[in-house]
Protein backbone atom coordinates (compact mmCIF):
# COMPACT_ATOMS: atom_id res chain seq x y z
CA UNK A 1 0.00 0.00 0.00
CA UNK A 2 1.73 3.45 -1.23
CA UNK A 3 1.50 6.30 1.63
CA UNK A 4 1.30 9.95 1.08
CA UNK A 5 5.16 10.50 0.65
CA UNK A 6 4.83 8.31 -2.35
CA UNK A 7 1.88 9.75 -4.37
CA UNK A 8 3.84 12.54 -4.80
CA UNK A 9 5.41 10.82 -7.32
CA UNK A 10 2.40 9.68 -9.46
CA UNK A 11 2.51 13.12 -11.76
CA UNK A 12 5.91 12.00 -12.56
CA UNK A 13 4.81 8.40 -13.49
CA UNK A 14 1.95 9.30 -15.64
CA UNK A 15 4.23 11.70 -17.91
CA UNK A 16 7.30 8.98 -17.94
CA UNK A 17 4.04 6.58 -18.94
CA UNK A 18 2.76 8.89 -21.77
CA UNK A 19 6.01 9.72 -23.27
CA UNK A 20 6.88 5.98 -23.69
CA UNK A 21 3.16 5.27 -24.81
CA UNK A 22 2.98 7.94 -27.37
CA UNK A 23 6.68 8.70 -28.21
CA UNK A 24 8.92 5.99 -27.21
CA UNK A 25 10.85 7.46 -25.06
CA UNK A 26 12.13 5.41 -22.06
CA UNK A 27 13.52 7.44 -19.07
CA UNK A 28 17.12 6.54 -18.18
CA UNK A 29 16.92 5.16 -14.60
CA UNK A 30 15.66 1.86 -12.49
CA UNK A 31 12.53 1.28 -13.48
CA UNK A 32 11.75 0.82 -10.06
CA UNK A 33 10.34 2.74 -6.88
CA UNK A 34 11.38 6.88 -7.60
CA UNK A 35 12.11 6.35 -3.69
CA UNK A 36 14.70 3.32 -3.87
CA UNK A 37 16.32 5.32 -7.14
CA UNK A 38 16.35 8.43 -4.67
CA UNK A 39 18.35 6.68 -2.16
CA UNK A 40 20.74 4.43 -4.73
CA UNK A 41 21.72 7.89 -6.29
CA UNK A 42 22.87 8.93 -3.02
CA UNK A 43 24.30 5.71 -1.72
CA UNK A 44 26.39 4.63 -5.33
CA UNK A 45 30.09 5.96 -5.41
CA UNK A 46 32.11 5.65 -8.63
CA UNK A 47 34.10 3.21 -6.77
CA UNK A 48 31.19 0.56 -6.64
CA UNK A 49 30.93 -2.58 -8.37
CA UNK A 50 27.27 -3.49 -8.78
CA UNK A 51 26.23 -6.64 -10.55
CA UNK A 52 22.83 -6.20 -11.80
CA UNK A 53 20.77 -9.64 -13.30
CA UNK A 54 18.10 -8.42 -15.85
CA UNK A 55 18.93 -4.87 -17.78
CA UNK A 56 17.07 -2.01 -19.01
CA UNK A 57 17.58 1.54 -18.41
CA UNK A 58 18.91 0.89 -15.08
CA UNK A 59 22.06 -0.84 -16.92
CA UNK A 60 23.05 2.97 -18.62
CA UNK A 61 22.20 4.42 -15.17
CA UNK A 62 24.40 2.53 -13.17
CA UNK A 63 27.18 2.35 -15.69
CA UNK A 64 26.53 6.65 -15.66
CA UNK A 65 27.37 6.67 -11.49
CA UNK A 66 29.45 3.35 -10.47
CA UNK A 67 33.38 1.93 -11.38
CA UNK A 68 32.37 -1.02 -12.70
CA UNK A 69 29.17 -2.58 -13.77
CA UNK A 70 28.36 -6.47 -14.64
CA UNK A 71 25.15 -6.47 -16.52
CA UNK A 72 23.43 -9.99 -17.29
CA UNK A 73 20.82 -10.42 -19.71
CA UNK A 74 18.84 -13.55 -20.97
CA UNK A 75 16.74 -12.22 -23.58
CA UNK A 76 18.64 -11.22 -27.25
CA UNK A 77 16.21 -8.58 -28.50
CA UNK A 78 16.58 -6.82 -25.21
CA UNK A 79 20.26 -7.12 -25.03
CA UNK A 80 20.66 -5.90 -28.38
CA UNK A 81 18.95 -2.22 -27.69
CA UNK A 82 20.98 -2.13 -24.71
CA UNK A 83 24.30 -3.08 -26.02
CA UNK A 84 23.86 -0.57 -28.57
CA UNK A 85 23.25 2.67 -26.10
CA UNK A 86 25.88 1.04 -23.80
CA UNK A 87 29.01 1.68 -26.84
CA UNK A 88 31.92 3.16 -25.72
CA UNK A 89 31.03 2.34 -22.02
CA UNK A 90 34.22 1.21 -20.42
CA UNK A 91 33.33 0.47 -17.30
CA UNK A 92 30.70 -2.32 -18.31
CA UNK A 93 30.52 -6.23 -18.99
CA UNK A 94 27.38 -7.29 -20.43
CA UNK A 95 26.70 -10.36 -20.89
CA UNK A 96 23.88 -12.43 -22.77
CA UNK A 97 23.30 -16.15 -21.19
CA UNK A 98 21.33 -18.94 -21.50
CA UNK A 99 18.96 -19.47 -18.84
CA UNK A 100 21.14 -22.12 -16.77
CA UNK A 101 23.69 -19.68 -16.91
CA UNK A 102 21.81 -16.81 -15.51
CA UNK A 103 22.63 -16.40 -12.10
CA UNK A 104 25.97 -17.52 -12.13
CA UNK A 105 28.82 -15.39 -10.70
CA UNK A 106 31.32 -17.46 -9.05
CA UNK A 107 34.07 -15.53 -10.83
CA UNK A 108 33.69 -12.89 -7.98
CA UNK A 109 35.56 -13.36 -4.94
CA UNK A 110 33.13 -13.05 -1.48
CA UNK A 111 32.59 -9.67 -0.56
CA UNK A 112 33.52 -8.28 -4.09
CA UNK A 113 30.65 -6.78 -4.49
CA UNK A 114 28.99 -3.45 -3.17
CA UNK A 115 25.34 -4.03 -4.87
CA UNK A 116 23.58 -6.88 -6.60
CA UNK A 117 20.10 -5.58 -8.39
CA UNK A 118 18.52 -8.69 -8.80
CA UNK A 119 15.42 -8.43 -11.72
CA UNK A 120 14.74 -10.56 -14.31
CA UNK A 121 14.95 -13.99 -14.65
CA UNK A 122 15.39 -17.08 -11.52
CA UNK A 123 15.86 -14.24 -8.51
CA UNK A 124 15.83 -17.27 -6.23
CA UNK A 125 18.89 -18.41 -7.75
CA UNK A 126 20.56 -14.97 -8.60
CA UNK A 127 19.93 -14.06 -4.71
CA UNK A 128 21.22 -17.47 -3.05
CA UNK A 129 24.42 -17.42 -5.65
CA UNK A 130 25.07 -13.35 -5.40
CA UNK A 131 24.67 -12.75 -1.35
CA UNK A 132 28.32 -13.90 -0.32
CA UNK A 133 29.38 -11.53 -3.03
CA UNK A 134 27.95 -8.69 -1.35
CA UNK A 135 30.63 -7.22 0.89
CA UNK A 136 29.63 -6.04 4.49
CA UNK A 137 27.75 -3.11 4.31
CA UNK A 138 26.63 -4.00 0.82
CA UNK A 139 23.25 -3.64 -0.87
CA UNK A 140 21.10 -6.01 -2.45
CA UNK A 141 18.02 -4.45 -4.19
CA UNK A 142 14.89 -7.41 -5.12
CA UNK A 143 12.76 -6.02 -7.73
CA UNK A 144 8.98 -6.18 -7.96
CA UNK A 145 8.50 -7.86 -4.38
CA UNK A 146 4.91 -7.18 -4.83
CA UNK A 147 3.83 -9.24 -7.72
CA UNK A 148 2.46 -12.42 -7.50
CA UNK A 149 3.67 -16.15 -8.77
CA UNK A 150 1.37 -16.76 -11.51
CA UNK A 151 4.21 -18.97 -14.15
CA UNK A 152 5.45 -22.04 -13.58
CA UNK A 153 8.86 -21.60 -12.52
CA UNK A 154 7.75 -17.77 -10.83
CA UNK A 155 9.85 -18.07 -7.70
CA UNK A 156 9.79 -14.54 -6.26
CA UNK A 157 8.59 -15.50 -3.05
CA UNK A 158 11.40 -17.72 -2.18
CA UNK A 159 14.07 -14.91 -4.07
CA UNK A 160 12.59 -12.48 -1.17
CA UNK A 161 12.91 -15.37 1.81
CA UNK A 162 16.40 -16.03 0.79
CA UNK A 163 16.73 -12.40 0.89
CA UNK A 164 15.60 -11.38 4.37
CA UNK A 165 16.74 -15.09 5.69
CA UNK A 166 20.43 -13.79 4.57
CA UNK A 167 19.82 -10.64 6.08
CA UNK A 168 19.07 -11.81 9.14
CA UNK A 169 21.65 -14.64 9.64
CA UNK A 170 24.61 -11.57 8.20
CA UNK A 171 22.79 -9.60 10.81
CA UNK A 172 21.96 -6.69 8.30
CA UNK A 173 18.57 -4.18 8.19
CA UNK A 174 16.05 -4.20 4.96
CA UNK A 175 13.48 -1.56 4.10
CA UNK A 176 10.56 -2.11 1.33
CA UNK A 177 9.99 0.60 -1.08
CA UNK A 178 6.45 1.06 -2.33
CA UNK A 179 5.22 4.10 -4.70
CA UNK A 180 4.77 4.78 -8.35
CA UNK A 181 7.75 4.37 -11.07
CA UNK A 182 8.98 5.98 -14.11
CA UNK A 183 7.29 4.52 -17.59
CA UNK A 184 4.49 2.98 -15.94
CA UNK A 185 1.66 4.62 -14.08
CA UNK A 186 1.46 2.00 -11.62
CA UNK A 187 2.79 1.61 -7.92
CA UNK A 188 5.76 -1.16 -7.05
CA UNK A 189 7.51 -2.53 -4.49
CA UNK A 190 11.17 -3.80 -4.26
CA UNK A 191 13.28 -5.03 -1.32
CA UNK A 192 16.41 -3.39 -0.05
CA UNK A 193 18.93 -5.31 2.16
CA UNK A 194 22.01 -3.56 3.79
CA UNK A 195 24.43 -6.58 5.07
Amino acid sequence: MIDLKGVVYAPRALVGTVARKLFNVRPVRPWISYRAVKFLDHKITPDWRVIEFGSGMSTLWFARRCGFLHSIEIDDHWYQLVARRLRGAKNVRYDLRPLDQYYDVSDYADASVDLAFVDGEWRSRCVENVVSKIRPGGLLYLDNTDLEENEPGDDMRQAEALALSACKARGGTYRYFVDFRPGRFEVTQGLLVQF
